[in-house]
């Protein structure tokens, strides 16, 4: 599970810190062919930066649960935005394309990575708060 840690930490690295504001591919290639791939990883240091962080995460995870408590929820909160930014390997960038530069609107709101950050930040939080609810539940057939 530690090892997809690495594409939402490598979406955020890249997106936040590398590339600011850029989506995974944007400027580098149009899809993720072998040519874009090696272009990619020899300009941008987010993927060898998440691998290491994701180790970290692992190795913590095995002596320390509440790392893998804490870090599970994520996984799946982070998805759509490492969709996002990843967009989907072999569809020729159909999010890109489809829904970035103000393509997708709620309503009259344009919907922006900013949103997506907020979205899965809100994702992460409810199913923390839904973990931390079902764990101080009182199980009846426990009780002796």
């Amino acid at each position: 599970m530690s090892s997809l840690l690495v594409l939402p930490i490598t979406a955020v690295l890249h997106h936040l810190v590398f590339f600011r504001g850029m989506c995974m591919l944007n400027k580098i290639g149009p899809d993720y062919t072998l040519p874009t791939i090696r272009r990619w990883l020899s300009i941008d240091p987010s993927l060898p930066i998440a691998i290491a962080l994701a180790l970290v995460v692992l190795v913590a995870g095995l002596r320390w649960k509440w790392i893998r408590t804490l870090v599970a929820p994520g996984l799946v909160a982070t998805l759509p935005l490492t969709l996002w930014v990843w967009d989907i390997p072999g569809t020729g960038r159909i999010i890109c394309d489809s829904f970035h530069d103000g393509r997708l609107r709620i309503g009259s709101t344009v919907v922006t990575t900013g949103w997506v950050y907020v979205a899965s930040t809100i994702a992460y939080l409810l199913m923390m708060l839904y973990r931390v609810r079902k764990s101080s539940e009182i199980n009846p057939a426990t009780i002796r």
